[in-house]
């Protein structure tokens, strides 16, 4: 006579692996983290649309339309309230620094430059990039230092702003001067 078994059957050659399943799983959210990207290129486009329609009509359609009116600021029988806003910006352009700087020098304004000086070490000296930190007074080892001079742009334009105000005569094209203008809406109620 056959004697049971007090073992539990071993089942373990039919337990699913972890191939099928998680597989089916992964698949599925590559999938979807492929369409959540597409979904994000396409609201990143449609906002850049939407930001480069706003900018055109604050920065070029209203303001024309309110030199033509000549007006400032505009009040509508509707409540919609327009001002033009207008900003003096500056930027040196490229290869105009030397003869901006210099200006900025022959009438006593040369605190508004930054100078920046930079020095690169090489993935080898690490070391010596960290004692020369230390102690730069102590250094063994010729510098490949670079020293660049700056003025940041809010400060060049505050500064423009200012001079351009006190009535002084500035070199705009040496700035890279422009007047920014946009418009300012306000609707009635929704102050």
């Amino acid at each position: 006579m056959a004697t049971k078994s007090t073992l539990p059957p071993d089942y373990s050659a039919y337990k699913a692996g972890p191939g099928d399943n998680l597989l089916a799983q992964i698949t599925a959210e590559a999938l979807r983290q492929k369409e959540a990207e597409a979904e994000v290129a396409r609201l990143e486009e449609e906002l850049k649309a939407a930001q480069n329609k706003l900018k055109h009509i604050a920065e070029k359609v209203l303001p024309e339309l309110m030199d033509k009116a000549e007006m400032t600021v505009c009040e509508t029988a509707d409540g919609i309230r327009v001002k033009i806003r207008e900003k003096i910006r500056g930027s040196i352009p490229k290869g105009q620094e030397r003869p901006a700087f210099d200006w900025l020098e022959r009438h006593g304004h040369e605190k508004l430059i930054k100078r920046k000086v930079t020095i690169e070490f090489g993935r080898e000296d690490q070391a010596w990039a960290r004692k020369f930190a230390a102690d730069c007074a102590k250094r063994k080892k010729p510098l490949n230092a670079k020293t660049e001079e700056t003025i940041h742009p809010s400060t060049l334009s505050s500064f423009i702003t200012e001079r351009l105000n006190a009535g002084d005569d500035v070199p705009l094209a040496t700035f890279g001067v422009f007047r920014q203008r946009t418009t300012e809406i306000e609707v009635k109620g929704e102050r």
